[in-house]
């Protein structure tokens, strides 16, 4: 998978860039023009942020705060499943498999 490719050593992205501009006719911007260093915390970045989101979040934020939140996080969801129910241009079953 060419997701799995930032995880592999400079020779499998140099082949994955020769491969593009050998179909493609040209390099895009984005590859090969990019640092290594930059593309690894870049992508680095990307894997680890749910999981740093979720510890910051924890450490962060007392119970009575997460209670809160998904206290209102509920009650969107429920204002939301109301108005899709009282929408007249969708019918029951469509209306059905939004709100579940």
């Amino acid at each position: 998978r060419s997701s799995d490719l930032p995880a592999l050593d400079e020779r499998f992205q140099e082949n994955q860039r020769e491969l593009h501009i050998g179909m493609q006719g040209s390099e895009n911007e984005a590859m090969g023009r990019t640092p290594r260093w930059k593309r690894c915390v870049s992508d680095t970045n990307k894997f680890f942020e749910p999981v740093l989101g979720a510890m910051f979040a924890r450490s962060t934020f007392s119970e009575k705060a997460k209670k809160l939140a998904e206290d209102v996080f509920s009650e969107v969801q429920m204002s939301l499943d109301n108005r899709l129910n009282q929408v007249e241009w969708m019918d029951k079953r469509i209306q059905n498999n939004t709100t579940n």
